[in-house]
């Protein structure tokens, strides 16, 4: 029994350290994780920041930090004209609660897991507002951009709608 004990401390303090892949949670940093996610040929694990979210009446603006489990896995972007591997993003994204629709306003793609390594930023004003889980990419996105195209957005955007939604008042 003690040692079922042990390991459950131990399991405990590795997953509050690190996940066994080597990716920080960054919980200090106010990260939850909201789901691992498999589309196509990548795994990986999104964690969605509360502290710096902003709702306008439907319209919930929020951090959204994407990092590839695998390395084997990393999407390949092109920056300046040389291609760079990307294990980590943070995204701005936008969710309409109610249109059920979702939206990119910047992404700065990392080299490595955790938000490390080289960068680069890419804005996307106008962005087209995608619904949730739509399976297409639009016109000018990188073709395997995590956040245009994954089913895993549905469940993300109800808990991110439903933790940002404004107290009900009774009468």
């Amino acid at each position: 029994m003690r040692g079922v004990g042990l390991a459950l401390v131990a399991g405990a303090f590795l997953t509050q350290c690190k996940s066994f892949s080597g990716i920080d949670p960054m919980t200090q940093d106010g990260w939850e994780q909201a789901q691992i996610t498999s589309g196509g040929q990548h795994t990986s694990s999104v964690f969605v920041s509360y502290r710096d979210a902003e709702r306008e009446g439907s319209i919930v603006s929020i951090s959204v930090r994407l990092e590839v489990l695998n390395a084997g896995q990393a999407f390949m972007f092109k920056n300046a004209g040389s291609l760079m591997y990307v294990r980590s993003d943070l995204t701005r994204m936008q969710f309409d609660c109610i249109k059920h629709v979702h939206r990119v306003v910047r992404v700065t793609h990392y080299q490595n897991n955790n938000l490390k390594g080289a960068s680069f930023t890419a804005e996307a004003p106008g962005a087209p507002w995608i619904p949730y889980g739509a399976g297409s990419t639009p016109i000018g996105a990188a073709p395997d951009d995590p956040t245009q195209d994954n089913p895993a957005w549905d469940s993300v955007a109800a808990t991110v709608c439903a933790r940002t939604a404004p107290p009900l008042i009774f009468h």
